[in-house]
Order: structure tokens, then sequence, then C-alpha cells
């Protein structure tokens, strides 16, 4: 794992590659009271990072640390509605 992201993120993409379920949005922070600075599209696949417990939405507090392929816009985003097979670590 390299840390190109910061924070101690990795360089390579979730394997296989994940994708939204929904359109839903990418936040700050780990909770629906922080800002969204963009949403994710059934179409875009999405590098998923690690996961954190935060606010509860959609009947989960997990939420993944991510970033959208497509658009480049990284935050979080609840766990219910991303695609995700695979492992992860907390952040």
């Amino acid at each position: 794992m390299g840390g190109g992201h910061g924070k101690g993120y990795p360089d390579e993409l979730s394997d296989p590659p994940s994708h939204w379920r929904s359109g839903t949005d990418i936040r700050r922070c780990a909770n629906t009271a922080c800002a969204a600075d963009g949403v994710g599209d059934p179409s875009h696949a999405v590098t998923v990072y690690c996961y954190v417990q935060g606010g509860w939405a959609a009947g989960t507090n997990i939420w993944y640390r991510l970033r959208d392929n497509t658009t480049g816009v990284s935050g979080y985003s609840i766990s219910t509605y991303v695609d995700f097979n695979g492992s992860l670590g907390r952040c």
C-alpha cells in the first residue's frame, strides 16, 4: 500500500471495482450533518479506502472513505449505498 492520497490511504483501487448502488452524497465527514461535495452516480466506479463508524443513516452507522473515480470527488458515503465486496480496515 502506498500513501499517495495522504493520511495513509492506499493507492490501489478496490478489487473488484466498487460502484454506487444508488446516487448518494459524498460528504466531508461521516455524518449527514456534514456538507456534501458531490453525488455518486450508479454508473461511476468507486475506490473504497477504509471504513469509519459515524452518524446513523439508512439503518447503519458504517461509512466508507472513498473516491468517485469519474468525478474525482473524495469523502465519506454511507455504506448502504455503495456496492463493495471485499475486506476493509478502519480508517
